[in-house]
Formats: C-alpha cells, sequence, structure tokens
C-alpha cells in the first residue's frame, strides 16, 4: 500500500441535504473511514471553521483530534482587523508544528471572492516565515483566479502552497504555466481527475507537482486513491504524491 496522507478533507455538520453514506461527520468517523480505505494520515479542516467561526472552529478542531495523532490539523485563516481572528503570529502560536493553514476563496459562501494579498499580506508573511504550507480551497478556478494565485505565488516564493479545486477544465494550461515558474505550487489531485494527465505533468514537472487529497466527503477518496495507485509512474513518484511530500513540508523541509 502506498502511504496516503489525505490533506483536503473536514470534519463537521454536512453542509448538503443528504450525507454521504457512512459519513458521521465527526473525527472519530473521520479516523474509522480513514483506517478502512487504508489512509494512515489525514490533516482534516473544520467545516464550523467555514461557515460559522473560524477561530473557535479552529479551536474545536483541535481539541477534537488529540487522541488522534494520525490527524494534522488545518487552521483556517481569515483577516484579524475586527478582532474575530488573533493575529497571525499569535495565530501560529496555537498551531502545532504538524500544521497546515487553510484559506477558502468562494464568491458566494465566504468572503474571500478572491485571493487579496494587500488583505492577507501579514498572514502570508507569518506563513512564509514559518514555512506552515497553505491549502487554497477553491469554490470554482476560473482564469482570472490565476492572476491573484500568481502574485502570492511570485510574493511569499518560500511559502508552499496546496491548489485545491472542485474540477480542472480549461485552466490546465494556466497550471503548466504556473508549475513551470513556481516551484512552490503542488496541485491536489481530487479536482485532476484527467487520463494520462498526472503522468505527463510529473515527467515534465516532477512528483512534486502533486499531492494528494480526497476532498472528503464532498469526494469518496477512493477515486484520487484509485487514480494514483494505477497511473503509469514510478513507485517512488507515487509515494511522493500519496504523502511524503507533504509530510515533508509539515516537517518544513525545503520542498523537492
Amino acid at each position: 500500500m502506498l502511504p496516503f496522507l489525505d490533506a483536503a478533507c473536514v470534519i463537521g455538520p454536512y453542509a448538503n441535504p443528504e450525507s454521504p453514506p457512512g459519513y458521521e461527520g465527526n473525527v472519530a468517523g473521520l479516523a474509522l473511514k480513514m483506517a478502512e480505505l487504508g489512509i494512515v494520515e489525514a490533516c482534516p479542516s473544520s467545516i464550523t471553521a467555514s461557515f460559522y467561526c473560524v477561530d473557535e472552529g479552529n479551536q474545536e478542531l483541535l481539541q477534537a483530534i488529540e487522541p488522534y495523532p494520525q490527524l494534522h490539523p488545518v487552521f483556517l485563516v481569515a483577516p484579524n482587523q475586527t478582532g474575530e481572528m488573533p493575529p497571525p503570529d499569535q495565530l501560529l502560536a496555537k498551531m502545532p508544528t504538524m500544521s497546515l493553514a487553510k484559506m477558502l476563496v468562494d464568491e458566494v459562501q465566504f468572503y474571500t471572492p478572491l485571493i487579496d494579498v494587500e488583505l492577507y499580506g501579514e498572514v502570508f508573511d507569518a506563513l512564509a516565515a514559518s514555512r506552515t504550507p497553505l491549502l487554497l480551497d477553491y469554490a470554482n478556478f476560473f482564469h482570472e483566479h490565476t492572476f491573484r494565485l500568481r502574485e502570492l505565488l511570485k510574493g511569499w516564493p518560500q511559502l508552499p502552497v496546496l491548489l485545491k479545486f472542485p474540477k480542472v477544465a480549461c485552466e490546465e494550461r494556466v497550471l503548466y504555466y504556473l508549475w513551470e515558474k513556481f516551484e512552490n505550487l503542488h496541485v491536489v489531485m481530487s479536482g485532476y481527475q484527467l487520463l494520462g494527465g498526472i503522468e505527463k505533468v510529473v515527467e515534465r514537472f516532477g512528483a512534486r507537482a502533486f499531492v494528494f487529497g480526497s476532498n472528503y466527503p464532498y469526494f469518496t477518496p477512493l477515486q484520487s486513491m484509485l487514480h494514483l495507485i494505477y497511473c503509469e509512474l514510478s513507485d517512488g513518484d507515487k509515494r511522493l504524491i500519496a504523502g511524503d511530500t507533504v509530510r515533508g513540508l509539515l516537517r518544513k523541509e525545503v520542498a523537492a
């Protein structure tokens, strides 16, 4: 089995009318699902943090996963000017070493329709200084988003960025350009379901281009797992994508 680490999953009340089969919405249920599928580690974020209160959701998540050493927290980040969030340095002090940060980019359900590098500049500074990886979670990913993403990648080259979107379409041309220019960009596999696409990308840019993340419970982890298991890559490249690249990022190692 590959050493799967799910870098993009969530826990909490499911927002859609019908939950996926077997979805319990809590940490114990997530840990059980991961164990059943052979996913040895995961980085969950909190649905409560996404749709209710960012800081409260982050703290609830941290407490809930404490009995599960295989789970590493994903803290949502938001501007702190209104006082709803602690300043970036205080936020980082609350985060365990093995953590990810997450930023929702959603024009409907959150308040960040596009990356605002000035508004989030201090957050990006703090994350980059500590080499804390940032998961960018896009509700949709259009060409206009790439202009702001490019500003972020260029302005903070030491900040590892994990890019997650629902499904790649015409944006593949843009992704190739970004992979070519920026070593700190890693695309989450759940949105990249192109026949033969992963092999072409890895041949050109290396395995660092992708990381495994399921987008569970919105997607089943099996689709991305099977995509990686059966693609035509070396065992070493598969292991990097399955989890070893993210493990290196969590340990604040220099990305390959």
